[in-house]
């Protein structure tokens, strides 16, 4: 994959002899056997436009918003994530929470205790991570390669005072010393493709994997990796058939009932959490 000309180009070779759209109907290339799309969002589908993978690209195409996802296309939402450091503590008693009823937060968790006192904390600060819900990512989005400082001003205010808020801090307890705030803009999915737990397309030698074909979370990923894995061997060994791919994608995607941040298997989080 290079930049040319502005534009992002897929070829099947590192020597860039040719283009994905040149390959032949047998998938026979010459120094990569197989081609994974291990991502999803316009630059994913951007990639395959013209990469004459039709049965790909399509399932790529995405659309999106914080509203009820529709069941042929992908939805992903987009969220605000703000990190922020202060000087001592907050004295807060958890080191991460799911916020529920907050129209501004979904997730906050405490960095400063993953590494058992190293870094931040054994220097006397305290390192806080924030996530948006979906609604406030959607109604505050920009351009996340070049947001405006003056809306990562007001973006970092008022999730610190959201924060404050749903913690039961007194305004103004957060004195950040430093902040960052970011917009995830292809943030999370919102349906899964439910057909199969990846993508392979035969002919072409080419796949696709990822959370939003299982499960909007870390686990999700892992499976459909490995799922990819199993149907690449498949393929080596004969089996020369589609996986995943049908004529037409009505009712393909479920919408998943997960907190914004993505799905935690195990946990009893449905409800309330946006």
């Amino acid at each position: 994959m290079v930049l040319e000309g502005g534009a992002w180009r897929l070829f099947l070779d590192a020597q860039k002899r040719r283009p994905l759209s040149s390959a032949t109907t047998k998938g026979v290339q010459e120094d990569f056997e197989y081609i994974c799309v291990a991502h999803n969002g316009k630059c994913a589908e951007r990639l395959m436009r013209e990469a004459d993978v039709p049965a790909l690209h399509k399932l790529l195409k995405c659309k999106f918003g914080s509203g009820p996802p529709p069941k042929a296309l992908m939805q992903l939402s987009s969220l605000w994530v703000c990190c922020f450091a202060v000087k001592g503590s907050l004295g807060l008693p958890f080191e991460g929470a799911f916020v529920k009823g907050s129209q501004d937060l979904c997730w906050v968790a405490d960095n400063s205790k993953k590494m058992a006192g190293a870094g931040a904390a054994a220097e006397g600060y305290e390192a806080w991570t924030l996530v948006s819900t979906r609604p406030y990512g959607t109604a505050n989005k920009v351009p996340q390669e070049n947001v405006p400082k003056d809306v990562a001003d007001r973006v970092t205010r008022e999730m610190t005072r959201a924060f404050e808020t749903a913690a039961g801090l007194a305004p103004g307890t957060i004195a950040p010393v430093a902040s960052r705030v970011q917009l995830w803009g292809a943030g999370v999915p919102m349906n899964t493709y439910t057909p199969a737990p990846c993508i392979l397309d035969a002919a072409k030698a080419a796949g696709i994997c990822g959370d939003w074909l299982v499960d909007p979370s870390v686990q999700g990923a892992a499976i459909s990796g490995i799922e990819m894995a199993d149907a690449i061997k498949a393929h080596l060994d004969g089996k020369k058939e589609n996986v995943g791919i049908l004529d037409s994608l009505d009712g393909a995607f479920r919408a998943v009932d997960s907190p914004a941040c993505g799905s935690f298997p195990g946990l009893p989080l449905k409800g309330g959490l946006m």
